[in-house]
Protein backbone atom coordinates (compact mmCIF):
# COMPACT_ATOMS: atom_id res chain seq x y z
CA UNK A 1 0.00 0.00 0.00
CA UNK A 2 1.34 3.30 -1.07
CA UNK A 3 1.16 6.30 1.47
CA UNK A 4 -0.59 9.16 0.04
CA UNK A 5 -0.75 12.84 2.32
CA UNK A 6 -2.90 15.28 1.32
CA UNK A 7 -2.15 18.68 3.56
CA UNK A 8 -5.65 20.72 3.81
CA UNK A 9 -8.26 18.59 3.90
CA UNK A 10 -11.16 21.00 2.73
CA UNK A 11 -13.17 20.48 -0.15
CA UNK A 12 -10.97 19.94 -2.55
CA UNK A 13 -8.59 17.92 -0.27
CA UNK A 14 -11.43 15.86 1.32
CA UNK A 15 -12.90 15.05 -2.46
CA UNK A 16 -9.17 13.83 -3.50
CA UNK A 17 -9.42 11.10 -0.51
CA UNK A 18 -12.97 10.32 -1.54
CA UNK A 19 -11.90 9.42 -4.72
CA UNK A 20 -9.05 7.46 -3.86
CA UNK A 21 -11.66 5.69 -1.58
CA UNK A 22 -14.23 5.29 -4.20
CA UNK A 23 -11.90 3.68 -6.60
CA UNK A 24 -10.27 1.32 -4.41
CA UNK A 25 -6.40 2.93 -5.50
CA UNK A 26 -4.06 1.16 -2.56
CA UNK A 27 -3.15 4.29 -1.00
CA UNK A 28 -3.05 5.03 2.82
CA UNK A 29 -4.56 8.69 3.02
CA UNK A 30 -3.26 11.09 5.37
CA UNK A 31 -4.91 13.86 5.88
CA UNK A 32 -2.64 17.28 7.94
CA UNK A 33 -5.10 19.69 9.24
CA UNK A 34 -4.95 22.44 11.19
CA UNK A 35 -8.14 22.66 11.93
CA UNK A 36 -9.03 20.18 14.68
CA UNK A 37 -13.00 20.41 14.34
CA UNK A 38 -12.21 19.46 10.45
CA UNK A 39 -10.60 15.66 11.70
CA UNK A 40 -14.05 14.05 12.89
CA UNK A 41 -15.90 15.08 9.63
CA UNK A 42 -12.97 13.56 7.21
CA UNK A 43 -12.59 10.11 9.19
CA UNK A 44 -16.44 9.72 9.36
CA UNK A 45 -16.39 10.55 5.49
CA UNK A 46 -13.76 8.11 4.66
CA UNK A 47 -11.90 10.99 3.21
CA UNK A 48 -8.73 9.91 5.36
CA UNK A 49 -7.46 7.06 6.92
CA UNK A 50 -5.96 9.25 9.64
CA UNK A 51 -5.29 12.90 10.57
CA UNK A 52 -2.61 14.99 12.43
CA UNK A 53 -1.61 18.64 12.29
CA UNK A 54 1.88 17.66 12.09
CA UNK A 55 3.33 18.25 9.16
CA UNK A 56 6.32 16.20 9.39
CA UNK A 57 4.46 12.83 10.61
CA UNK A 58 2.21 13.49 7.48
CA UNK A 59 4.59 13.70 4.76
CA UNK A 60 7.06 11.01 6.07
CA UNK A 61 6.93 8.09 4.13
CA UNK A 62 4.73 9.81 1.53
CA UNK A 63 4.67 8.61 -1.95
CA UNK A 64 2.81 11.47 -3.17
CA UNK A 65 1.88 14.82 -1.07
CA UNK A 66 -0.59 17.03 -2.08
CA UNK A 67 -1.04 20.80 -1.19
CA UNK A 68 -4.62 21.53 -0.85
CA UNK A 69 -4.56 24.78 1.05
CA UNK A 70 -4.54 28.26 -0.19
CA UNK A 71 -1.69 29.61 -2.41
CA UNK A 72 -0.34 31.73 0.34
CA UNK A 73 -0.08 28.57 2.66
CA UNK A 74 1.22 26.42 -0.41
CA UNK A 75 4.15 29.25 -0.57
CA UNK A 76 4.97 28.97 3.19
CA UNK A 77 5.03 25.31 2.61
CA UNK A 78 7.06 24.53 0.04
CA UNK A 79 10.50 25.44 1.94
CA UNK A 80 8.73 23.33 5.18
CA UNK A 81 8.88 20.25 2.68
CA UNK A 82 11.84 20.18 1.42
CA UNK A 83 13.82 18.09 4.57
CA UNK A 84 10.41 16.07 5.08
CA UNK A 85 10.45 14.48 2.11
CA UNK A 86 12.02 11.79 0.21
CA UNK A 87 13.93 11.86 -2.42
CA UNK A 88 10.97 9.72 -4.98
CA UNK A 89 8.04 11.51 -2.76
CA UNK A 90 6.01 13.70 -5.87
CA UNK A 91 4.91 17.15 -4.03
CA UNK A 92 2.20 18.58 -5.78
CA UNK A 93 -0.49 21.69 -5.30
CA UNK A 94 -3.74 22.44 -6.46
CA UNK A 95 -3.13 26.27 -6.24
CA UNK A 96 -4.74 28.51 -9.12
CA UNK A 97 -2.31 30.57 -9.55
CA UNK A 98 1.03 28.89 -10.79
CA UNK A 99 4.01 31.32 -11.18
CA UNK A 100 5.03 31.76 -7.79
CA UNK A 101 4.15 28.28 -6.62
CA UNK A 102 6.00 26.83 -9.78
CA UNK A 103 9.36 28.72 -8.75
CA UNK A 104 9.02 28.42 -5.20
CA UNK A 105 8.35 24.60 -5.43
CA UNK A 106 11.35 23.57 -8.16
CA UNK A 107 13.68 26.03 -6.11
CA UNK A 108 12.91 23.64 -2.91
CA UNK A 109 11.94 20.32 -4.06
CA UNK A 110 13.31 20.24 -8.00
CA UNK A 111 12.18 17.57 -9.92
CA UNK A 112 10.22 16.19 -7.11
CA UNK A 113 7.90 19.44 -7.78
CA UNK A 114 4.93 18.78 -10.22
CA UNK A 115 2.61 21.78 -9.84
CA UNK A 116 -0.89 21.15 -10.82
CA UNK A 117 -4.96 23.05 -10.39
CA UNK A 118 -7.71 21.34 -10.62
CA UNK A 119 -10.27 23.26 -12.60
CA UNK A 120 -13.34 21.80 -10.29
CA UNK A 121 -14.90 22.76 -7.28
CA UNK A 122 -18.16 23.97 -5.70
CA UNK A 123 -19.72 27.16 -3.93
CA UNK A 124 -19.42 25.21 -1.26
CA UNK A 125 -16.14 24.66 0.98
CA UNK A 126 -14.73 22.14 4.03
CA UNK A 127 -14.52 18.73 4.04
CA UNK A 128 -18.43 18.22 4.10
CA UNK A 129 -18.94 19.27 0.94
CA UNK A 130 -16.02 17.06 -0.79
CA UNK A 131 -17.30 14.64 -3.26
CA UNK A 132 -15.74 11.39 -5.00
CA UNK A 133 -17.00 12.89 -8.39
CA UNK A 134 -15.92 15.96 -8.15
CA UNK A 135 -12.89 15.64 -10.50
CA UNK A 136 -14.74 13.64 -12.86
CA UNK A 137 -14.55 15.29 -16.42
CA UNK A 138 -12.71 17.96 -15.15
CA UNK A 139 -9.49 19.09 -16.59
CA UNK A 140 -6.19 19.06 -14.15
CA UNK A 141 -3.45 21.64 -15.38
CA UNK A 142 -0.13 20.33 -14.72
CA UNK A 143 3.23 22.04 -15.46
CA UNK A 144 5.16 19.22 -17.48
CA UNK A 145 8.29 20.29 -16.75
CA UNK A 146 9.75 17.36 -14.77
CA UNK A 147 10.31 13.65 -15.04
CA UNK A 148 7.94 12.84 -12.64
CA UNK A 149 4.60 13.84 -14.73
CA UNK A 150 4.17 10.60 -16.19
CA UNK A 151 3.56 9.67 -12.57
CA UNK A 152 1.29 12.40 -11.65
CA UNK A 153 -0.98 12.38 -14.69
CA UNK A 154 -1.92 8.49 -13.91
CA UNK A 155 -2.94 9.76 -10.39
CA UNK A 156 -5.30 12.16 -11.67
CA UNK A 157 -6.36 9.67 -14.50
CA UNK A 158 -7.22 7.19 -12.20
CA UNK A 159 -9.48 10.09 -9.95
Amino acid sequence: MRRLCIVGVGLIGGSIGLAVKARGLPYHVVGVESNAQTWGDALRLGAVDEITNDLAAGVKGADLVILAVPVGAILELLPKLAPLVGENTVVTDTGSVKTAIAEAGFAHLGDRFVPGHPMAGSEKGGVLAARADLFVGATWAITPRIRKVGTFAAFIRSL
